[in-house]
This record gives C-alpha cells, sequence and structure tokens, in this order.
C-alpha cells in the first residue's frame, strides 16, 4: 500500500499527522475560486448588497467553513480565514487596501457594514456547538456519536499536543456563552472536560 501525507473524505482532507493546515488551505483555495466565479455578481449595480450578502454565505463561506465543526484550530489559522473573509467582503464592497489606510477603516467595520457578518472565530464557534448539540441529542449507535467518544487504548505520548478537538470546543462555550457558562452551562461544561480527562474522550 502506498504511502499518502494526505487524502480526501468527504469533500476534507485528512492529514497523515492529523493537523488541519492542509485542509484551511484548499478550503481558501476553493472558496476563492467561488469568488472568482461570481466576480460578475459582485459587479452588477443591480443586485442589491443584502443579496449579494445571502449568495456570499451561501457559496464563498459555506465552502470556506465545510468540514469546520472537527477543526481543532491554531490562532494562526483563524488569522488566515479572517484575511480572506475580510479581503472578500472588501472586494464586494469596493473598497481598497488603499482606501482603508488612508481612512482607517478597521476590519470590524468591515463587517458591520456588511451586516454584521461574524468573523471567522465566531463563524466556527456556532457550526461546532450546533454540531456537538446533535451529536448529543444522537443515539449512542450513531456513528459521529461513537468516533467523537472513542477511546484508543494506547500511551499517549509525552509532551502536551498543540491542541485538541476538546480545546476548541471549550473555547466555543466560553466565546458564544461567556456569561452563562457561570450559571446554566457550568454543568454541561464541567462534565466535558471531567469526562475527557478520565476517559480520554469527548463523552457527555
Amino acid at each position: 500500500v502506498d504511502f499518502a501525507k494526505h487524502f480526501k473524505y468527504l469533500g476534507s482532507f485528512i492529514l497523515y499527522n492529523l493537523k488541519d493546515d492542509f485542509d484551511i488551505a484548499q478550503r481558501i483555495i476553493k472558496a476563492s475560486q467561488n469568488m472568482g466565479a461570481m466576480a460578475n455578481v459582485w459587479d452588477d449595480t443591480h443586485t442589491d448588497l443584502y443579496s449579494k450578502y445571502l449568495l456570499f454565505l451561501a457559496i464563498p463561506i459555506n465552502t470556506l467553513f465545510w468540514g469546520c465543526e472537527s477543526w481543532a484550530l491554531k490562532e494562526s489559522s483563524i488569522s488566515v480565514l479572517d484575511v480572506f473573509i475580510h479581503q472578500s467582503i472588501r472586494r464586494i464592497l469596493h473598497i481598497s487596501i488603499t482606501q482603508v489606510k488612508e481612512e482607517r477603516i478597521s476590519n470590524e467595520k468591515i463587517r458591520e457594514i456588511f451586516y454584521n457578518i461574524p468573523d471567522a472565530r465566531r463563524t466556527i464557534a456556532s457550526r461546532q456547538l450546533q454540531f456537538i448539540g446533535r451529536i448529543a441529542r444522537a443515539h449512542d449507535s450513531h456513528i459521529p456519536t461513537q468516533l467523537l467518544t472513542a477511546w484508543v487504548n494506547n500511551k499517549r505520548p509525552r509532551g502536551r499536543p498543540l491542541t485538541t478537538n476538546k480545546v476548541s470546543i471549550v473555547k466555543s462555550l466560553q466565546l458564544l456563552y461567556p456569561n452563562r457558562l457561570e450559571t446554566n452551562i457550568i454543568g454541561y461544561s464541567f462534565l466535558l472536560e471531567i469526562n475527557m480527562d478520565q476517559n480520554g474522550s469527548l463523552k457527555y
């Protein structure tokens, strides 16, 4: 059997080292191709901005974040995704980088103009928690549930991993529910961490 550094499964790339960098790079390439293919739409003066916003969410954004529910992201990866989002929005709004520098237009202002579209971190957090919610409500025989709660009976290598899916999920909870973590969601978050530490798997 030939060794492959990565392979494609259900639209996402899986690497031999289980990092998401290559998959994210491919997602950005695909989303960039979507933006180029839709150039006539972005430049069409007869199409209102809200329609362009909906199309941007439906095609480039969905392409960009395909499979993001399982990403264990580093800060550098989030920055790369944000760069693409802001460049794309400026392309649709016809705001040049020179104009951004001269008028000191922030990325937050760009997103606010474009109907308060969320940044990459919030978009991923929302999708991850929706996915985890479906997993939590599913039967134990559900294959994604079995995969996320699986336990590898092998000694963990020394040293802390760069990041994990568990860390991403906890960060998503803290980001989207900062005030509720201390009350309504603290039990859920606490159980999540305790079971991960004891069993080494994502158990609810």
